[in-house]
């Protein structure tokens, strides 16, 4: 009986991994003609200049305190550690971009996206970003005292451990985002949209959270000294149970502070949705 030939099996190979892009690189000298180009495109449109393009651009450390980058393109840009205490970046695309460690404090960032940003540690102190599109980036450890955040778009955003002392986030959408351990000490959260938020160890102590849906939130261990929950929707006993409250706490007329007392009745304004 003749042996069958033995065929060799290719070696094993790891499979690829993606290979991201190389980063752009730019001069000082380029990036300073640029900024005048798309200053003089903001003020006179096409004909005068040409939109700010730093796309996928290494910009680590750049000082750019004050600069016109309004409407600018810097989708994927690198700039960790940048300077840019004050800039006007409303209506800017930012999405991907890395910005962890970087001054952003008093910054103008209305209708700017940032969506899928890394903003870890970054300084947002008193920024200025309503109606910022946010969604799914990250602002682990981040300072946000007193940040103007209404209305923005934070739907599955990473906020664990952050300072929101102060901040403003009438209207804002968190559902599904991670506060644990953030500290919203009289935050505005009036009508926020908190739906499946995980607030664990969060500290809302005097937050305004009036009208909030709260539909699944975690409160797990949560202070809600002195907190208003006033027309919150979708808040049961339970929640309120597994959070820390005291006698200055409002809650919806439903509710009680004293854990196990009495027994939730459902929503506590009859609000439907998913929030």
């Amino acid at each position: 009986m003749t042996d069958k030939p033995v065929i060799p099996r290719p070696p094993k190979v790891p499979p690829r991994r993606h290979e991201q892009p190389l980063l752009r690189q730019i001069s000082p000298a380029e990036l300073a003609e640029a900024l005048t180009a798309h200053r003089r495109w903001l003020e006179n449109g096409p004909a005068g200049g040409s939109r700010l393009d730093l796309d996928g651009c290494d910009l680590t450390g750049v000082a750019l305190q004050g600069a016109l980058l309004s409407r600018a393109g810097l989708n994927r840009a690198v700039l960790s550690g940048a300077l840019l205490s004050n800039a006007k970046l409303e209506r800017a695309e930012l999405t991907g971009a890395e910005l962890e460690g970087a001054l952003l404090d008093r910054a103008d960032l209305k209708g700017a996206r940032v969506s899928g940003a890394n903003l870890r540690r970054a300084d947002l102190t008193a920024t200025h970003a309503p109606y910022v599109d946010a969604e799914f980036a990250d602002f682990s450890g981040a300072q946000l005292d007193h940040a103007d955040l209404a209305g923005a778009d934070l739907s599955g955003a990473i906020m664990a451990g952050a300072n929101l002392t102060g901040a403003r986030l009438a209207r804002a959408n968190l559902r599904g985002a991670d506060l644990r351990g953030a500290r919203l000490t009289g935050a505005d959260l009036r009508e926020a949209k908190l739906g499946a938020a995980d607030l664990r160890g969060a500290d809302l102590t005097g937050a305004d959270l009036r009208r909030a849906y709260m539909r699944l939130a975690r409160l797990d261990d949560a202070n809600l000294a002195g907190a208003d929950l006033t027309g919150a929707a979708w808040l049961s006993q339970t929640q309120i149970g597994q959070a820390r409250v005291d006698e200055a706490v409002r809650l919806p007329e439903a509710l009680t502070g004293l854990n196990g007392s009495e027994e939730s009745r459902g929503p506590s304004n009859g609000a439907h949705g998913d929030g």
